[in-house]
């Protein structure tokens, strides 16, 4: 079972599949810190055979925060 960081908590446990599916949804990426039974300390995704389970490609991960210059905001009026 795997885990991993996320906003400064732990998450999990995950089984490869469900780790797989996080990596294919974006929630996860090359960076997270993941850590499982047998590992001395957390280690970057990439540097685990975690690695395998990214999708080729895979666009950069999305910021918590967009800058407020790149927000959009959409009005309803009603008439």
């Amino acid at each position: 079972m795997w885990y991993f960081i996320e906003d400064n908590q732990k998450r999990g446990s995950f089984s490869l599949e469900e780790m797989e599916s996080l990596a294919n949804q974006g929630d996860i990426n090359e960076n997270t810190l993941v850590w499982k039974k047998g590992m001395k300390e957390w280690q970057p995704l990439s540097q685990t055979e975690l690695n395998d389970i990214l999708p080729e490609d895979a666009p950069p991960p999305i910021p918590r925060e967009l800058p407020r210059e790149h927000l959009t905001f959409a009005m309803s009026i009603n008439t």
